[in-house]
């Protein structure tokens, strides 16, 4: 990676993942001996991209041309010659643009450093990562690639985006799941601000084809919680439906409504086989990202 410095990865986020490892639950569709078990053996002949040699890569898949004529050491990667492929989507509709205190990330500041600290990880254990940003439609798409360079394009994808519109995460599920051309890792981080029958057939259907599925669900506290007091008025960031409430009087009401919420997308998620894990923007989103990992690590052994 270049120099430069991005908003949503810091030098110490990359310093507290390094030595992270993020590991399928199951075997996964690659070719390469190493971090991952695969289903297959031998060598793929599709040819996709050069890579930098990495100390450690075996000396035969040097490509030998290249250096001798420019006297770089680059290694011919091809199209399944990855351990892991993973996609990273990323919600940007209205709704993550909130934040309840100003000592807080905004839901989408903190759903794209979750972004790019999964991209970089998958980078670094060399694997290959794509990116899908989305709203009520897909508005961008970063296919799986395992060079440097998916590292700094996804970044630069995740900080020309902000929250706007309205939410379709199941119809960003069901366009990822016809892109797939091999069982693959699928992150959604999202406020799942939508219709949970919808969220739940675009899950089944990434679940039928047999992707690993996790949801990585960020909220705000004030969101589950209703910590203001006297005459409120909560609006709708999607559709500016506004409601004025005593919130002192609803609060209770409030937090059930909620937890009935949030209990059903347990349920839906827990009947797909998808690992739900729900993350609170008043907490560092590094210590949370590692508490996924380590847990995957646990489940993939």
């Amino acid at each position: 990676m270049s120099g430069r410095a991005f908003r949503y990865l810091t030098p110490a986020t990359q310093e507290a993942l390094d030595g992270l490892v993020l590991s399928p639950r199951g075997p996964v569709e690659g070719r390469i001996a190493g971090l991952h078990r695969s289903r297959h053996k031998g060598a793929s002949v599709e040819f996709a991209e050069y890579r930098e040699y990495v100390p450690g890569d075996p000396v035969r898949f040097l490509d030998f041309r290249v250096l001798a004529r420019a006297d770089r050491r680059v290694v011919r990667q091809y199209e399944d010659e990855t351990n892991l492929q993973a996609f990273v989507l990323v919600d940007r509709s209205a709704s993550m643009a909130f934040r309840g205190a100003d000592d807080r990330p905004t839901k989408w500041a903190y759903a794209c450093s979750l972004a790019g600290g999964l991209v970089y990880l998958l980078h670094r254990q060399r694997d290959a990562a794509g990116l899908v940003v989305f709203g009520d439609r897909v508005d961008r798409v970063l296919p799986a690639r395992g060079s440097p360079t998916a590292v700094r394009e996804a970044l630069e994808t995740l900080e020309a985006f902000e929250p706007d519109g309205t939410t379709g995460v199941g119809n960003a599920l069901r366009a990822v799941a016809t892109r797939l051309r091999r069982r693959s890792v699928v992150v959604l981080v999202s406020d799942l601000h939508d219709d949970p029958d919808d969220v739940a057939h675009g899950l089944r259907r990434l679940r039928h084809d047999r992707h690993d599925v996790t949801v990585l669900q960020v909220l705000d506290d004030a969101e589950t919680d209703l910590p203001w007091h006297g005459l409120v008025e909560l609006e709708d960031a999607e559709t500016g439906e506004r409601l004025p409430v005593e919130a002192g009087t609803v609060r209770d009401a409030y937090r059930d409504a909620v937890a009935a919420w949030l209990r059903g997308l347990g349920r839906v998620t827990a009947e797909a086989c998808v690992e739900h894990r729900v993350l609170s923007t008043s907490r560092p989103f590094a210590t949370e990202l590692a508490r996924f990992v380590h847990a995957r690590t646990r489940i993939g052994r």
